[in-house]
């Protein structure tokens, strides 16, 4: 009899156990992709992480100390997308008699944990510290970027691939860094890239401060534009132009450059 009661109950309790949850694909790219402060702003050497997406599946770390009474770039390295999934991300910087190794590591917590490690050559001390750092989703990366990034860009006159749905660099949420014609730098973001392409941008005086800006600004094919009033402009013998969003027969796209004006693709949207 006991047989027939026990029986019943162990059905019962492994039908009730709970369904296995789907498998559930992370983007990496977009855990790691952002502005990090860290946590404990009165100590480190590392005030601020700036992570970017860039061509070709490399990912930039910008490393932002405080040298006051501004920031001031520590260093950067480029990694790629896949080396973010295999594990802590290490960066060797040398200096005279000193070897600086720095592991960078996502936490399941969602915060970043730098280990910083100081071996001296000399009699001085060796350090090991930690420091965490949590992303900060309150203010986008495009207000982020200031006028001493352009600065420090690579700008080209290169052609940038534009067309939809093929080769395409000016993805949604994409960021151009450029320099216009008549000298003044600036920032743009793609919001769309269809029919037309549709951005919004910010010019920057020489101080950092913004000159002019506009949050949407449409850009039709085959149309030439300047970016100190972020306009369409005729072509003329002036060439007081920026860039012309080039679009042939078969629909290739391309951000071309025009005149005397560059542009460089800081961050590669998605």
């Amino acid at each position: 009899m006991r047989l027939f009661i026990v029986l019943p109950v162990l059905l019962l309790l492994m039908s009730c156990e709970a369904p296995e949850e789907p498998f559930k694909e992370v983007d990496i790219l977009a855990e790691f992709v952002g502005h990090w402060e860290r946590l404990n702003v009165f100590d480190g050497e590392i005030d601020q992480l700036i992570i970017l997406e860039k061509e070709g599946g490399d990912v930039s770390i910008q490393l932002w100390g405080n040298c006051l009474p501004d920031k001031c770039e520590w260093g950067s390295r480029l990694f790629k997308a896949y080396e973010l999934e295999a594990g802590p991300l290490e960066m060797l910087w040398l200096g005279e008699g000193l070897k600086i190794k720095q592991t960078l590591t996502l936490l399941s917590s969602g915060k970043m944990e730098i280990i910083f490690e100081e071996d001296h050559e000399d009699d001085r001390l060796d350090t090991v510290k930690s420091f965490l750092f949590s992303r900060n989703n309150r203010i986008k990366l495009f207000d982020r970027i200031e006028r001493k990034e352009a600065l420090r860009a690579k700008l080209s006159r290169e052609k940038i691939p534009a067309t939809p749905n093929q080769e395409n660099l000016l993805l949604p949420n994409s960021i151009l860094l450029y320099q216009t014609t008549a000298g003044r730098y600036g920032k743009l973001q793609i919001r769309g890239n269809s029919s037309i392409l549709t951005l919004r941008w910010k010019s920057w005086n020489e101080d950092g401060s913004i000159f002019r800006e506009a949050d949407y600004m449409e850009t039709m094919p085959n149309a030439y534009f300047e970016m100190n009033q972020g306009k369409e402009e005729e072509l003329d013998a002036d060439c007081r132009l920026d860039f012309l969003l080039e679009e042939s027969e078969s629909g290739a796209r391309f951000l071309n450059p025009q005149c005397g004006a560059s542009f460089v693709l800081y961050h590669l949207g998605n």
